[in-house]
């Protein structure tokens, strides 16, 4: 399996990236690829999962996701099954000049 690490800083708050990233209708905006979000519940514990369509070099995957952590302005962990397969988690801190994301 491949990993990655990456951490970019934005202009806004630790608060308003994760509810961003928590907003499924806003994937396909953070994601290129991802054109499509379909079958979207959100949990009472506010988590939430979905069906997903990604495109990856004119090939077609398809699959769900779902989120498994949820600490509200700090961190979402995803897992993702079917056409990608893998995990991904998000860690958000404020910063001096806005927010700073990890990703891996």
């Amino acid at each position: 399996m491949y990993t990655v690490d990456a951490s970019v800083a934005i202009t806004t708050t630790a608060a308003a990236a994760f509810e961003c990233f928590d907003t499924p209708a806003e994937h396909p905006r953070l994601a290129p690829g991802l054109h499509s979000l379909d079958r979207v519940e959100r949990l009472p514990d506010g988590r939430w999962h979905s069906e997903y369509g990604f495109d990856l070099s004119g090939v077609r995957l398809e699959g769900t996701i779902r989120t498994i952590t949820r600490d509200p302005d700090r961190a979402l962990t995803f897992e993702l099954t079917a056409g990608i397969r893998g995990i991904v988690r998000y860690r958000f801190a404020d910063a001096a000049d806005g927010c700073r994301i990890t990703v891996s």
